[in-house]
């Protein structure tokens, strides 16, 4: 009897991290012009995943898109009322009277 074996390995791509970079700064500008409760996490999820897979590769277009997408995430979050109110940041949120 003889028994085979399979050796999957799984590499990086030069390119690695732009879609997720891209779909970062897609659902980023989303969450400042339509609901940011809806695409602030895509667009924070992506934007960790595009960092960590292009300064891996070391690739530099998506290291600048990942920082565009931040950005735009952040402004996403700073234009949406209802995360802040989640977070108790809203004016008067937590003040008693």
């Amino acid at each position: 009897m003889t028994t085979t074996t399979t050796t999957t390995s799984v590499s990086l791509t030069k390119k690695s991290g732009l879609i997720p970079a891209i779909i970062g700064c897609i659902s980023g500008v989303l969450a400042v012009i339509t609901v940011g409760i809806v695409f602030f996490p895509i667009a924070l999820v992506c934007t960790i995943a595009g960092f960590v897979l292009s300064i891996k590769t070391k690739y530099g277009l998506a290291i600048g898109l990942s920082c565009l997408s931040l950005i735009l995430t952040i402004a996403g979050f700073a234009f949406s009322p209802t995360l802040w109110a989640m977070l108790g940041l809203a004016t008067g949120a937590g003040t008693i009277e």
